[in-house]
């Protein structure tokens, strides 16, 4: 998550997205794109559980996108990621943050 660390001079105390709204609706219409799917995975299964979609929903939207993208992940990164990110989710909403 290199993109998320802070520059010199920046005093950047929150987390900066790597995608934007604009970029994430645009993954959901193309579907991943190939050099960039686990980031995408990340950034989108992050966005939908931060903003309180159900864990298994949020899942069957990944793998959705995951299967209509041109190159899709194996199941097994697909869960492996999302677990992931899942985890990190709770975390930060137990208090715990990175």
């Amino acid at each position: 998550m290199a993109s998320n660390v802070a520059t010199k001079g920046n005093k950047q105390n929150k987390r900066v997205p790597k995608y934007s709204i604009q970029q994430r609706w645009q993954m959901i219409l193309d579907g991943f794109t190939e050099g960039e799917r686990n980031n995408q995975v990340v950034s989108l299964a992050g966005y939908l559980l931060k903003v309180d979609v159900k864990a298994n929903v949020a899942y069957e939207i990944i793998q959705k996108i995951n299967n209509e993208s041109s190159v899709p992940l194996p199941e097994s990164e697909i869960n492996t990621i999302f677990r992931s990110v899942y985890n990190t989710e709770k975390r930060r909403r137990l208090g715990g943050g990175l």
